[in-house]
């Protein structure tokens, strides 16, 4: 795949045997532009979600992000499954080891099923991304 703009990009891989079983993962790639030569800091984000097992259709989920970036702009979550997208600002400050810093938000899949919740944000054309999947909303509660 081919990048045109510098960012932080999460690549989708879905693995699956003959058997009709499958999973997701994620691969992260920050993309420069040629003339920083790496030099100027691509911006990181970082997302998760809580409870990760036996989640059924209609329970709160946890979703929570951190972005080490400028001031500017939102994280953006698209939970994929027809709701409104949330925006959420987390904690911009560049300590690493700041235990400080994560939006924190929750989220109900009204629907059984499998979800690739996407999660960004962007500033001055440059666009962070971060995915997760949500597995197997069951559809009996």
């Amino acid at each position: 795949m081919g990048y045109d703009q510098p960012g932080t990009f999460s690549e989708i891989v879905k693995v699956s045997d003959g058997e009709g079983n499958y999973d997701y993962d994620f691969a992260v790639v920050k993309v420069f532009e040629k003339a920083n030569n790496g030099e100027e800091g691509i911006p990181d984000i970082h997302a998760t979600y809580y409870p990760t097992k036996d989640i059924k259709a209609g329970d709160k989920v946890f979703f929570q992000v951190r972005t080490r970036w400028e001031t500017e702009g939102y994280d953006v979550w698209d939970f994929e499954d027809g709701s409104e997208t949330v925006r959420v600002k987390s904690n911009i400050e560049t300590d690493n080891h700041s235990k400080v810093g994560y939006a924190v938000m929750s989220h109900r899949f009204d629907k059984p099923g499998d979800y690739l919740v996407k999660v960004n944000r962007t500033v001055k054309g440059i666009t962070s991304t971060a995915h997760l999947y949500v597995n197997g909303v069951p559809s009996d509660k």
